[in-house]
């Protein structure tokens, strides 16, 4: 961007003619804010035009006292026309509570306030291009998720990456002035935590501190109040959860109950804390209910494919990092905000929660209602014509489908590697018996790569 200070009005658009006459304008990138100011007084022409080489350039044209004015207030203007060569104390802190206020309303709490209170207000500034040929202004360091939201809160919420220059880069990348950025979203992606530390504006933190609160707290809390109620349900208490959590709260420490589940839900409050007040209040217990346990042990009623401490319909979430399935020794952790995550006994990830044993959670396969679970087998034998026609019979027999699949040859050897869906372990060794009895097949192993798969229920 260039910016030209002239001396009159009429210079103003004498500078425009001639900028005109030697760059080609962009149609309806013309302003003229000096025959209509804005509302807070600010008066410029502003226009961009092809430069050399086809770039972009953004002209600012405005007298030297309509700089003064955009540049400190408009208690600058009342210094410009008295002769005064500084503004006093109490106008500079009349300017700089103007900029507070306005960046107030983005936040979403007192203590947001506070700490954009303790950034520098006046940062050195950026000037970016949108493919439309808009100038977004960004303080110097700024990221493509703070352009984004800058955009639109909306792009700034999906955002993905960015082209910058035709070049994608990731989202965390610190943009430099006179780069075009189109920004790449998908309706699918959402915030984390961990964009607080890729973003500089206010504006973009404030939206992703407001998204983290109202949509993952929600879920913390739906989660928790699901965990409590089991484990309130174990106890079989001869008296309902309600009438004791006004007890509950001050055992605790919390202010509502809501904030006890979300609490719970999000991993900091272990459910056995909870429930170390019942055992301390010495709740009397109903006698269990046997005839009700047989029919359902029997009948295998439930909705969901894990009971988690016997209890169905919580959020669980199978572990990418060793992808259990039903007959698999399994065990649950509670994670941060994502719900129980499942892994095998065998996972190599479950030695990160060996110090914090409050998080692991008993949970059981369900044999009620039938679900499809993914799993990867490498078969290795002798290459032949029909080898893997006849493999492909076996999946089709059993009822398996392939998901993907890969074959390759080497010294008369063949190796394949099948992605496929099945519903229990049970079926999956009938499959490994069938390919087994083929002709030529040295070996059958279900892939356990720890490596390629990204980690999950870590938080």
């Amino acid at each position: 961007a260039i910016r030209v200070l002239v001396n009159t009005v009429g210079d103003c658009y004498h500078v425009l003619g001639l900028i005109h006459t030697m760059w080609t304008p962009i149609q309806d990138r013309f302003k003229d804010y000096i025959s209509t100011p804005k509302s807070n007084g600010y008066q410029s022409l502003h226009t961009t035009v092809f430069g050399e080489q086809g770039h972009i350039v953004e002209m600012q044209i405005r007298t030297w006292e309509m700089n003064q004015v955009a540049e400190d207030g408009i208690a600058a203007h009342w210094l410009y026309k008295s002769g005064e060569k500084q503004m006093s104390k109490d106008d500079r802190a009349l300017t700089w509570l103007k900029n507070l206020i306005e960046w107030q309303k983005d936040l979403t709490d007192s203590t947001e306030f506070f700490e954009f209170f303790k950034i520098e207000l006046f940062h050195a500034e950026i000037f970016v291009f949108t493919p439309k040929g808009d100038l977004i202004s960004l303080p110097k360091g700024a990221t493509v998720l703070d352009f984004a939201f800058a955009v639109h809160t909306a792009l700034g919420l999906h955002c993905i990456g960015a082209k910058i220059d035709g070049k994608i880069e990731p989202i965390n990348r610190v943009l430099k002035s006179g780069t075009t950025v189109e920004i790449l979203h998908l309706n699918s992606k959402k915030p984390s935590i961990d964009w607080l530390r890729e973003v500089k504006t206010p504006k973009a933190r404030s939206a992703i501190r407001r998204w983290l609160k109202s949509t993952g707290r929600q879920e913390s809390i739906d989660l928790g109040k699901k965990m409590v109620m089991a484990a309130f349900k174990r106890l079989h208490s001869t008296t309902p959860f309600n009438d004791h959590i006004a007890g509950l709260l001050q055992y605790l420490g919390v202010n509502n109950v809501d904030r006890l589940f979300e609490l719970v839900g999000s991993g900091e409050l272990p459910t056995s804390r909870v429930m170390q007040y019942f055992h301390v209040r010495k709740i009397k217990k109903a006698p269990d209910n046997v005839v009700s346990r047989l029919v359902n042990t029997f009948t295998g009623r439930s909705n969901q494919a894990i009971l988690v401490g016997g209890n169905e319909d919580l959020m669980v979430r199978f572990a990418k990092c060793c992808n259990p399935i039903p007959g698999d020794p399994i065990i649950g952790f509670v994670t941060r905000g994502r719900g129980i995550s499942v892994h095998r006994e065998d996972c190599p990830n479950t030695d990160l929660f060996a110090n914090d044993q409050e998080r692991k959670i008993e949970v059981t396969w369900d044999n009620g209602e039938q679900h499809n679970y993914s799993v990867t087998l490498e078969i290795i034998g002798k290459d032949r014509p029909g080898l893997l026609h006849e493999i492909s019979l076996v999946f089709t027999d059993f009822g398996a489908n392939v998901i993907e699949g890969s074959l390759k040859t080497f010294s008369n050897q063949a190796k394949s590697i099948f992605k496929i869906e099945i519903r229990n372990r049970n079926q999956l060794k009938q499959i490994f018996r069938r390919i087994q009895r083929i002709k030529g097949i040295e070996n059958i192993s279900r892939v356990k790569d720890y490596i390629n798969y990204p980690q999950e229920g870590v938080s």
